[in-house]
C-alpha cells in the first residue's frame, strides 16, 4: 500500500510542477496594431511609446503588454532568459492584481465585442494595465498612478467596465532579470464563463493521481 500511496504522491508533485514556472525562448516582433503611441505616466515616470507587442515565445505567436515600466528590450531580438508562469505566483498569494487583470483582459478581448481592437485602444490597455500594477483604483486621473495623455480616458473606461466582468482569462507573466516582464493570457472557458480548461497533460496527471489515490483507500479498507 505504501507503493501506491508514494505514486499518489508523486503523481501530485508532477501535477504541481506543470504548472511551475518553464523556461521560455521570447522574440518581439513588432507593436500588435502597427503602432505604440506617446504617454506621460507620473509614478513611475515614463514617457514614451505604449501599447500591445506581437511576440513569439518559444515558436508560438501572441499579444504581450508590458508589467514593468523599469526595464526594456530590442525588437527581433531573441532572448532565452524569460520564464513563463502564472499571474497569481508573480503578484504573489494576497495580491488581487491576478484577477483584477483577468477581468481586464476578458471584458477587453472577450466580451461580445472587442474594446481593444486598434493602436489607440492598445495604447489605453497598457496604460489601464499598468495602473492595476501600480494604483489599488480604477482610474488614470488620480491616485499613485497617473497619466497626462489622451489616452488616459479610454483607460480608465477599460477599468472601470471591467471591474464587474466575469474573468475568463489564464493569465501569465514572461518574467526576465534583464528585460520588461510581460503579460499575457489565453481564454479558459468551458461551455460558459470562468470555467478552466486544464492542459491535457495536466488533466492526465489530475486521472493518475486521483486513481492512484482511490486504490490507496481500497487498500485501506
Amino acid at each position: 500500500m505504501s507503493t501506491v500511496i508514494h505514486r499518489a504522491a508523486l503523481g501530485l508533485a508532477l501535477l504541481a510542477c506543470a504548472h511551475a514556472a518553464q523556461a521560455a525562448t521570447v522574440t518581439f516582433n513588432n507593436w500588435t496594431f502597427g503602432s505604440g503611441n506617446n504617454v506621460h505616466t507620473l509614478q513611475p515616470a515614463y514617457s514614451g511609446a505604449a501599447g500591445g507587442f506581437s511576440a513569439t515565445v518559444d515558436g508560438v505567436g501572441m499579444t504581450t503588454y508590458c508589467i514593468e515600466l523599469t526595464q526594456g528590450f530590442s525588437w527581433n531580438t531573441r532572448y532565452t532568459n524569460f520564464t513563463d508562469g502564472t499571474a497569481a505566483d508573480y503578484f504573489g498569494a494576497g495580491s488581487d492584481k491576478a484577477m483584477k487583470l483577468g477581468q481586464l483582459v476578458s471584458y477587453a478581448f472577450y466580451d461580445t465585442v472587442a474594446h481593444v481592437s486598434n493602436a489607440a485602444q492598445s495604447t489605453s490597455m497598457q496604460l489601464a494595465i499598468w495602473n492595476v500594477i501600480y494604483d489599488n483604483d480604477y482610474t488614470l486621473s488620480s491616485g499613485s498612478f497617473a497619466d497626462t495623455s489622451g489616452y488616459a480616458s479610454y483607460a480608465s473606461t477599460l477599468l472601470s467596465a471591467s471591474q464587474s466582468f466575469t474573468n475568463q482569462a489564464d493569465v501569465r507573466v514572461l518574467a526576465s532579470p534583464t528585460q520588461q516582464d510581460q503579460l499575457h493570457w489565453s481564454r479558459v472557458t468551458l461551455g460558459r464563463p470562468g470555467i478552466e480548461v486544464p492542459e491535457p497533460g495536466a488533466l492526465a496527471l489530475v486521472m493518475i493521481a486521483l486513481g492512484a489515490a482511490a486504490l490507496a483507500l481500497r487498500g485501506r479498507a
